[in-house]
């Protein structure tokens, strides 16, 4: 699964890339779960992109939600983005 895991990793920053996207991402634990870690994006260009692209990219992701971790009333906030494996 670690290699599983890895290689997906890998091609969600590919797809962030191409996008035209940036956040930090990795494994959640040990779970079969990726986070993506915007720090201080726009609701709409970074946060709701990301889950945009990620959806549409055909990768056997499922959204479980978002934590956001740091907010000063603007439309930039930081956030986790949390993603099950499907397949």
């Amino acid at each position: 699964m670690q290699l599983v895991m890895k290689e997906l990793i890998e091609k969600v920053k590919a797809v962030l890339k191409e996008n035209h996207l940036w956040g930090e991402v990795d494994q959640h634990l040990d779970m079969p779960v990726i986070e993506i870690n915007i720090p201080w994006g726009d609701w709409k260009h970074d946060h709701l992109a990301c889950d945009w692209v990620i959806k549409e990219s055909g990768l056997p992701l499922h959204k479980l939600g978002d934590q956001v971790t740091e907010e000063d009333g603007s439309d930039c906030f930081s956030a986790v983005h949390y993603y099950v494996v499907t397949a």
